[in-house]
């Protein structure tokens, strides 16, 4: 005990008292420990259960015989009838699982619907078995005729002529495309704005929403004119708000254009933009019609 104290002592730097604290807690934590598993042990050893009303209940069981008969209840198996599984069915009596059921269920609820027989198997986990089975019943056709729509070149009428990108309205243009509705015409007019002009069609790609699909087909209705110039960004006198409002300068690349200018002066041209870093090669050559020095 004095080792262990002395142990104690030196490892944590305690005082005599603070050592003789310390242990005493210590043990006080080991006893509390200790309880529960005194208690149970001591349970273990002196409590004995009760089974003298399980002999009671067995004796009662031999002793008395009754006398009525237990129903039979006989459950008639189900007969296969005519359906159509958009409306109610008996599904769990027909040999599915109720979780199957219950997932039938919910796809309906969700506005799902049957249009051909194996459409049924598109429900996870329903058994090719059991459809097997049902087949010969479902009240819906095997497969659906659809009509082959022969496609031909597309010849354009007075009305589909391609329109002049830069001048069309967003009325014109959502009327021109078939596909892009109200919302997209605009959001193409306010992307032209902001540019100051298409200077060529393919920019429709950069337009948010429109997907690649819906530009293809909007690039053979639409053209810009080969003498048309956009409106010019006075890069040496603008300050970086102006800048930044362009839709290929950002914020962070205005204020290296201003820094330089503050250092170097106007910028002369396309080789004072490269010197400056703003910007890569492809941006450069983005941005560069839509430049003024």
């Amino acid at each position: 005990m004095r080792k262990l104290r002395n142990i104690v002592k030196v490892y944590f730097y305690l005082s005599e008292k603070e050592t003789n604290g310390f242990l005493a807690l210590c043990f006080l934590i080991v006893f509390v420990l200790m309880i529960p598993w005194a208690y149970n042990f001591y349970l273990e050893k002196t409590w004995k259960p009760d089974t003298s009303f399980i002999i009671r209940e067995e004796k009662a069981k031999v002793g008395t015989k009754t006398k009525v008969k237990a129903k039979k209840t006989v459950t008639k198996p189900f007969k296969l009838a005519a359906f159509n599984p958009n409306g109610l069915v008996p599904w769990e009596k027909m040999g599915l699982s109720r979780e199957i059921a219950n997932r039938i269920k919910k796809y309906k609820a969700k506005g799902g619907s049957f249009k051909v027989k194996k459409d049924l198997l598109k429900i996870y986990g329903f058994p090719e078995s059991t459809f097997k089975q049902l087949q010969a019943f479902i009240l819906l056709p095997d497969t659906i005729f659809k009509p082959v729509n022969k496609q031909f070149p597309i010849t354009y009428t007075e009305k589909q002529q391609p329109v002049n990108l830069n001048k069309v309205t967003p009325k014109e243009l959502a009327k021109q495309v078939q596909g892009i509705g109200k919302v997209l015409s605009e959001r193409i007019i306010k992307f032209r704005k902001a540019l100051g002009g298409f200077s060529k069609k393919e920019q429709l790609y950069e337009v948010y929403g429109l997907d690649s699909g819906l530009v293809t087909k909007a690039l053979k209705l639409v053209y810009v004119d080969k003498n048309f110039s956009p409106k010019k960004l006075l890069i040496n006198t603008a300050n970086d708000s102006v800048l930044a409002l362009h839709p290929y300068i950002s914020a962070k690349e205005a204020r290296i254009i201003i820094n330089y200018r503050k250092q170097h002066g106007y910028l002369k041209g396309i080789e004072d933009v490269k010197l400056s870093k703003a910007f890569s090669q492809q941006e450069i050559e983005k941005i560069l019609p839509y430049l003024t020095f």
